[in-house]
């Protein structure tokens, strides 16, 4: 075999190169169909982030946890199973990006491809060109070894700005910042509830019950399908009575509209907090512990804005948010929470009880900080967060309990919706631009911590972008963060 262009053996305009793999006899125009919807895509800067794309091979999309699980030395089941997961990330991440072309352009893709020019058309089309030029390369010699030599994805972590910035140098101040952060936060944790300074009102923000009845949860997990990665696969529908299940209960000290967790709206243009529609987004992930695979629920609150006297001045500016992230074993039992900013800042770790043997160190890096465990009341009763005002920080975690409160009720919508939310006028816009951030979202700290390598540090990122350390280099979605951090029973 040699090194061939992949569009230009067929006529059509190269995007990439496959090492190793003759791809001359790809269905030309079904090839041709799916290059040209890539410039397309790219040239009007709608390419979905969330996914990485896996150059030649316009059918597949990879994260990290894809990545991690790559399996070199497998089986063919194992192999199969690892290409359908990335080419149902493919089928999902060019769905959203043709919804959100602009109207022109699916008209010229749709004359050119002579078919109606309507966006679902198109959708149908390209997806089933997809599967046709999948379904012709699986069959030739080397595509194995051609997909893993181009499996990729980009680091959050610029080498040139850290070496430009002087990183070794200035990385101790932030060093130390950042272990007077996790004192400060360790602070409250220790804090009797009760005694925690109170900027507004407290204000209890609780799931709308909308299931006629409980989840048996370990009935759910034993009834899932599972691939050879034992992940467990769970229709739309069971995800979301999973996500109703563990949905938290925010204790918010609110003093302002910027602390209400509201509906992520276009208004004038412009990404909006609707704080009269108070809701969370939720979306499922995978990752390991303990060298096994689990399942992840992750919820995420917007709001309007970091301000307020306990936001830091270098932190404030327009839109905020907050992910919360429960793992689960085989059965549906939490194991771990974690929390973040949607920055990627001040990320804690909150363990099961008696799960940890002991924290692993990380040289030159910052280790894990753990406040706390897990309430042994969870999941018994309802995770409840105690989240300051402004800053918008977890203070404690603890269970919700009937108190007297002032409580709203907040609706659980699909983070799905965000990467292609309609407009006003009925067009379809992702709230995050081509590399991953929050569409007018910004901050003063890309100028202040340019030296630690996170473009755009500080501000709202969309899931799979999340650097969580400033000090060494760490991802939200790494696989093995836990087992990274932690060594466990």
């Amino acid at each position: 075999m040699v090194l061939l262009s992949i569009w230009g053996i067929t006529g059509c305009a190269s995007s990439g190169r496959v090492q190793l793999l003759n791809v001359s006899g790809r269905p030309q125009d079904c090839a041709c169909l799916i290059d040209r919807l890539d410039q397309v895509i790219i040239q009007n800067k709608v390419a979905n982030a969330g996914a990485a794309r896996v150059n030649g091979f316009p059918y597949l999309r990879a994260d990290r946890f894809l990545s991690a699980i790559a399996p070199k030395n497998t089986n063919d089941r194992r192999f199969l199973d690892w290409l359908n997961l990335m080419r149902n990330k493919a089928d999902y991440t060019i769905e959203k990006e043709i919804l959100n072309l602009p109207p022109g352009a699916v008209e010229r893709l749709a004359g050119e491809a002579q078919t109606q020019p309507e966006r679902q058309a198109l959708i149908k089309n390209a997806l089933d060109c997809n599967a046709i030029v999948f379904n012709h390369d699986i069959a030739l010699e080397g595509y194995r070894d051609a997909v893993f030599s181009v499996i990729h994805v980009p680091h959050e972590y610029s080498f040139l700005m850290r070496a430009a910035g002087l990183y070794p140098i200035f990385s101790l101040p932030v060093a130390y910042l950042t272990y007077k952060a996790h004192k400060e936060f360790k602070g409250w944790f220790d804090t009797p509830e009760t005694e925690l300074p109170v900027l507004g009102q407290l204000t209890c923000f609780v799931p709308k019950v909308t299931l006629s009845t409980p989840v048996n949860v370990p009935a759910l997990f034993a009834l899932a399908q599972r691939n050879s990665f034992d992940m467990p696969l769970f229709s739309v529908a069971a995800l979301e009575k999973l996500a109703f299940t563990f949905a938290p209960h925010l204790v918010q000290d609110v003093s302002g509209t910027y602390d209400i967790p509201g509906k992520v709206t276009w208004q004038n243009a412009q990404v909006t907090i609707d704080t009269d529609k108070p809701t969370l987004y939720y979306y499922a992930s995978y990752a390991r512990l303990a060298g096994r695979t689990v399942i992840q629920m992750n919820y995420v609150a917007w709001f309007s804005a970091r301000e307020g006297p306990f936001a830091p001045w270098i932190e404030r500016g327009p839109l905020d948010g907050l992910t919360i992230r429960l793992t689960l074993d085989h059965m549906g039992t939490p194991l771990m929470l974690d929390i973040m900013n949607n920055c990627g800042c001040y990320h804690m770790l909150i363990p099961q009880r008696d799960l940890v043997v002991k924290q692993k160190d990380k040289p030159f890096a910052i280790d894990a900080f753990i406040p706390q465990s897990l309430p042994p009341e969870f999941p018994d009763s309802p995770l409840g967060l105690r989240i300051n005002s402004g800053w918008h920080q977890v203070q404690q975690v603890t269970t919700y309990r009937e108190t007297t409160l002032p409580a709203t009720a907040y609706t659980l919508l699909s983070y799905d919706e965000l990467e292609s939310l309609p407009q006003p006028d009925g067009r379809f816009e992702s709230v995050f631009n081509h590399r991953g951030i929050m569409k007018d979202s910004w901050r003063i700290e890309p100028y202040i911590l340019f030296s630690m390598g996170i473009p755009s540090v500080g501000v709202m990122r969309q899931r799979g972008h999340h650097a969580i350390v400033l000090v060494g280099r760490e991802y939200f979605d790494n696989p093995d963060l836990f087992d990274d951090s932690l060594v466990f029973k």
